[in-house]
């Protein structure tokens, strides 16, 4: 997709810190979005339809042509990028991360039919009525093992 430039360059534009990655990562050189496509371009380079085949089984044509389903699609692209593919195995986090970046390079966050951003159509239900809160230490709720016990685990990163 990015080869082809089958994204919405305007949404990058605007919404990613295109600007911060040259002066960072690119010291010198022209600090322009073009530049930066460019160089998003060659930093993506060798990641190629066939080097995903070789990686996935799948063939380099049919990932191709998801790639021109998403394109087209956009912005009406949501990828689920919650919890199942990104637990109990190793760098299963940067599954979200892969995934998220679709809907970056489609345009379809905070739109009709994408990705909306976690609290901004949230329902919590409420049940009617609700135990008093604990007032000492439970080991139910705060296990002695936390946070390796906990359910979430992305606040562990980049520490281990």
């Amino acid at each position: 997709m990015i080869q082809e430039e089958w994204f919405d360059r305007e949404f990058v534009r605007r919404w990613t810190n295109w600007d911060e990655y040259l002066r960072v990562v690119h010291p010198g050189c022209p600090v322009t979005f073009d530049e930066f496509v460019q160089r998003l371009k060659e930093e993506y380079a060798r990641y190629t339809p066939e080097a995903a085949e070789q990686l996935s089984g799948i063939p380099a044509r049919t990932i191709v042509e998801l790639a021109q389903e998403l394109a087209r699609a956009a912005p009406a692209v949501s990828t689920h990028n919650w919890r199942a593919a990104a637990a109990a195995h190793l760098g299963g986090w940067t599954v979200p991360r892969a995934l998220f970046f679709l809907n970056v390079l489609t345009g379809s966050v905070g739109t009709p039919g994408g990705t909306q951003p976690n609290i901004w159509d949230k329902h919590v239900p409420r049940p009617f009525a609700e135990p008093p809160r604990q007032k000492v230490w439970n080991e139910l709720t705060w296990p002695k093992e936390y946070p390796l016990a906990h359910h979430e685990m992305s606040f562990l990163l980049p520490h281990f």
